[in-house]
């Protein structure tokens, strides 16, 4: 019997302590492992970024065969979790092995009340449904949530709007991925992980040898990099939401394919640690006095955020 135990922490500080214990199954495409039992019963904490990478770790050794009808080993406590951020259907289709249907996702709703807003948005590669969903779903929700205070809406929009579009542009095989923010008046967060290809095999292709892979991370969220120059692309993207994070007093978590980095009030770390496939998005924002993408482009910068959802 191969037991994946996950650690019984599953929240942002914690993510390398689940990689070290899952990395080597990647490797298990198409080998369809017998007697695999992933226990998630000694989990005692989660939070939006452990739910995200424990249902695209079930995606993704699913959806590549690394195990054959392996054993999901759960408490009340993860079930209510995932009831709560509306991630209940999703698992128990991959708990049954059936196929998710998009209209799995498109059941996902924002939640509102006086102490706490969850918003899970889809990432279906389905131009009217997202459209649609962000212009007359999301954005006026969050508006709402906020009492209209423009430059609340403002950040959380620019950095949701460039997360997705991360996503658009990088992670084009990977068909199954959730955005979810999640907070209340005074703090949001917003996270995304994905199994498609990762920021460092973006940026390689660009910067060949130039750049030692460690570094690529660090490289991708300053201003004019880009994985697509010659193109529309500015590289303002992961820059915007680095400096939005900065600004507001928060934390900006990346990882992708074997490095991290982290911003964690203005003070940056990186380094190796263990292997995902794809990239993961951590992002923490204090909401007390808000700082907009306006205070970042002073003067007569302007940046429109253009979201290409073909």
């Amino acid at each position: 019997m191969i037991i994946l135990q996950a650690p019984k922490y599953l929240t942002k500080n914690f993510v390398p302590a689940f990689l070290r214990k899952v990395e080597h199954t990647f490797n298990w495409k198409n080998r369809a492992v017998t007697n695999v039992r992933i226990d998630l019963s000694q989990v005692i904490e989660i939070d939006i970024l452990g739910l995200l990478i424990i249902y695209k770790y079930l995606d993704y050794t699913f959806t590549h065969h690394c195990f054959r009808r392996p054993n999901l080993f759960i408490d009340d406590y993860i079930n209510e979790s995932w009831a709560k951020y509306e991630f209940y259907t999703l698992i128990q289709a991959f708990i049954s092995d059936k196929k998710i249907p998009d209209r799995a996702f498109k059941e996902f709703k924002i939640k509102l009340d006086d102490k706490f807003i969850i918003a899970p948005q889809a990432l279906l590669r389905n131009s009217n449904y997202t459209n649609e969903y962000l212009q007359n779903e999301f954005i006026p929700k969050i508006s709402e949530y906020y009492n209209n205070k423009q430059k609340v809406t403002d950040l959380i929009f620019s950095c949701f709007s460039e997360i997705l579009l991360n996503f658009w542009e990088h992670a084009v095989q990977d068909t199954q991925s959730v955005i979810l923010a999640d907070g209340n008046k005074s703090k949001i967060e917003i996270a995304c992980a994905d199994t498609g290809i990762g920021i460092i095999s973006n940026l390689k292709k660009v910067f060949f040898n130039s750049v030692d892979t460690a570094s690529l991370l660090g490289k991708s969220v300053q201003k004019g990099v880009t994985s697509k120059p010659n193109t529309y692309h500015m590289g303002f993207g992961l820059w915007i939401v680095n400096e939005l994070v900065k600004l507001n007093n928060g934390k900006l978590h990346l990882y992708s394919e074997g490095f991290y980095y982290y911003n964690d009030y203005g003070k940056i770390k990186t380094g190796p640690c263990s292997y995902w496939p794809g990239t993961i998005i951590y992002i923490s924002l204090d909401l007390t006095n808000p700082k907009s993408l306006s205070d970042l482009l002073s003067l007569d910068i302007t940046h429109d955020l253009k979201i290409n959802f073909t």
